[in-house]
């Protein structure tokens, strides 16, 4: 009886011990796509530098944050980082969450000034990709934030010329307004 009690306390002490550790092991670019405020306040506390960094392919936590949709994640490093239009070539953190669909994050983003004219390394905006992916209602709010509709693309396209591709009627009345 002894020798399973300590056994099952070895086992407890073990496991606590193993997942304290896969705790604290948790990067700032996983904690991103899917930890909690908690964990990032954490890693925060002890590294603030790292709000801003980008990982080997470029992307900052906050584009990570927006494109895997961890939207109070992705708020709370708004409110912190020094520049949320960081750009890795592929986009910003405004592209991502438009790119995502997702409209809150858009607005919030924006509420924050976030450029709605910068582009990627093809050229392509928010606005091009909200038109492509055909997101009437971020693209209009992404217009009524200053989103220009006639920056080309590298193809020579514009986001006008996505939406007459695309037929969409609604988006021609808002360009032309």
């Amino acid at each position: 009886m002894k020798n399973y009690l300590k056994l099952s306390i070895a086992l407890l002490l073990f496991s606590y011990i193993n997942l304290f550790s896969q705790e604290s092991n948790k990067d700032i670019f996983s904690i991103a796509r899917s930890g909690s405020i908690t964990d990032l306040k954490n890693i925060l506390e002890e590294k603030p530098e790292l709000i801003d960094q980008k990982n080997m392919a470029g992307y900052t936590p906050l584009i990570l944050a927006c494109y895997s949709g961890n939207n109070e994640v992705a708020k709370y490093i708004v409110d912190k980082s020094n520049n949320i239009n960081l750009n890795n070539g592929y986009g910003t953190a405004l592209m991502a969450a438009v790119v995502k669909g997702n409209k809150e994050l858009v607005s919030y983003l924006l509420s924050k000034k976030a450029d709605v004219n910068v582009y990627d390394a093809n050229g392509t905006t928010a606005l091009h990709y909200a038109v492509i992916f055909n997101l009437n209602p971020i693209a209009e709010e992404l217009v009524n934030a200053g989103a220009k509709y006639d920056i080309k693309d590298n193809r020579g396209n514009t986001a006008k010329d996505y939406a007459v591709l695309k037929k969409n009627q609604k988006l021609l009345t808002l360009f032309k307004n």
